[in-house]
């Protein structure tokens, strides 16, 4: 941090700060920090000596969102369209009292995260990313991203929690014996993984297939055998209908072995979302689309085992522009 050297008006001379103290007034608010607990924290750790305005630690992040927007948020956008499969979900959030999504393009690699007020085709269609992708989209069946990618997978972890719904509610067998037959798909997929197969012989698929399909039709007549007195008759309709329309979408995971058995990898990459909205709400639309360009290149870094610390202050010093972190992984 740097003073005037003598003390005049604090707005014809003001205090400059360095960017360690940018760079860690961004790292708390990106680790779940509200601004006045930033605020509270710098003071305390300084015994006052540094007194920084909320307004001063928004306008900070505001600033590195601008950096890293035009640079390596581009940069991870390019990376995820080369990807094979990538992981697509949205989660509400809360902007001045007024519902807003935040939508997840992610694989193991990289973190893609944007702000809109809606939560559909409208809002793929605004961002335009998924146009452009060419690969498999792993989703918890929203049909919309039907229309995109070359192909969909269903994610199973959702299936099993539907599942259960009809376990807990019916005394219906065919639930839990689908969610056996699930389970035994993966473990079996996994046994192949290590016994470094690429695929699985198209006559094992196939019975695992009739096998999916046999349960479902059993769970037809269970269904129908007490619609009178099912108060879950509805739900289990449409989970039946749905399983056996997207039968394709649900067993791509063992068809192709670089697709995953779930969605897991979008739900982990918005978890921190969710738990942001529990410290604070965002009081702007800029606010929240600067958290989640920073969000998407803190997690990002995270995954590529790159210190965002580092990252983060090589944006402060302007230098991220002309030496990407993200140029050469």
């Amino acid at each position: 941090m740097y003073y005037p050297n003598e003390q005049t008006n604090i707005i014809s001379s003001p205090v400059f700060y360095g960017n360690n103290v940018k760079t860690l007034c961004s790292l708390l608010y990106m680790k779940g920090s509200s601004y006045d607990a930033i605020k509270a924290f710098i003071a305390e750790a300084t015994d006052d000596s540094l007194n920084i305005s909320k307004g001063t630690i928004y306008n900070w992040n505001a600033k590195l969102a601008e950096i890293l927007e035009t640079s390596e948020y581009e940069k991870i956008k390019e990376k995820l369209l080369n990807s094979l499969v990538l992981h697509v979900d949205e989660t509400p959030i809360k902007i001045n009292g007024e519902q807003y999504y935040i939508h997840n393009i992610s694989n193991e690699e990289y973190t893609l995260q944007y702000v809109n007020k809606k939560r559909g085709i409208d809002a793929i269609k605004e961002f335009g990313f998924l146009k452009k992708y060419k690969g498999i989209l792993v989703h918890d069946h929203f049909s919309m991203y039907y229309q995109y990618g070359t192909g969909n997978a269903e994610c199973n972890v959702h299936t099993l929690r539907y599942l259960k719904g009809v376990t807990d509610f019916t005394e219906h067998k065919w639930a839990k014996e689908l969610s056996n037959l699930l389970l035994e798909m993966k473990a079996r997929k996994k046994e192949l993984i290590e016994e470094e197969k690429e695929n699985m012989e198209i006559d094992e698929y196939e019975q695992f297939k009739e096998k999916y399909l046999t349960i479902l039709k059993n769970g037809q007549k269970e269904y129908k055998s007490d619609l009178k007195t099912n108060s879950y008759r509805e739900e289990e309709r449409k989970l039946l209908a749905r399983l056996e329309k997207f039968v394709d979408n649900h067993l791509l995971f063992l068809k192709k072995f670089f697709v995953p058995f779930s969605n897991n990898r979008a739900e982990a990459d918005l978890r921190f979302i969710k738990i942001r909205q529990k410290i604070g709400k965002f009081r702007s639309e800029e606010g929240a689309h600067n958290f989640v360009i920073i969000r998407s290149c803190s997690s990002t870094y995270s995954k590529k085992k790159i210190s965002v610390k580092s990252a983060i202050t090589l944006a402060f010093e302007n230098k991220m522009k002309t030496d990407r972190f993200l140029k050469s992984t």
